[in-house]
C-alpha cells in the first residue's frame, strides 16, 4: 500500500523502489520486517491447525488461545510498526515474541 500509494500520487516513480534495498520512511522498513516475521510463523501456525482439525480436538480453550495469540501477535507487529525501536520497546517485543513460544523441557 505505501508504495502503490506513492506512485499513484506521483510523489515517488514507480521504478523508485528497488528490490536490493529498503526505502521509505521509518515505518516502513519495520513493517517489511514485521511482515517477515509474521510469514516466518505461518507453517508452525498451519501445521498446529492442521493437526487440530485432523485429530479432531475441539474446545472452547483451544479457540481462546487462538484468539489470545492472534491478539498478541497483532500487538507486537503494531509495536514493532508505530515505535521507533528502542531498547525498551524492543525488549516489550521480544517478552511478546518469548512468551507465546513453547519451553523446552530440561
Amino acid at each position: 500500500m505505501y508504495r502503490w500509494s506513492r506512485s499513484l500520487t506521483r510523489r515517488e516513480e514507480i521504478s523508485a523502489f528497488r528490490a536490493d534495498r529498503v526505502e521509505g520512511a521509518d515505518w516502513y522498513p519495520r513493517a517489511i520486517r514485521a511482515h517477515a516475521n509474521c510469514v516466518e510463523n505461518l507453517p508452525v501456525n498451519t501445521a498446529i491447525v492442521v493437526a487440530l482439525v485432523a485429530t479432531g480436538v475441539a474446545s472452547p480453550w483451544l479457540d481462546r488461545l487462538a484468539v489470545a495469540l492472534l491478539a498478541a501477535r497483532i500487538a507486537q507487529t503494531s509495536v514493532h510498526i508505530a515505535l521507533p525501536q528502542t531498547n525498551p520497546v524492543v525488549a516489550v517485543r521480544f517478552t511478546r515474541a518469548s512468551c507465546s513460544r513453547p519451553r523446552r523441557s530440561a
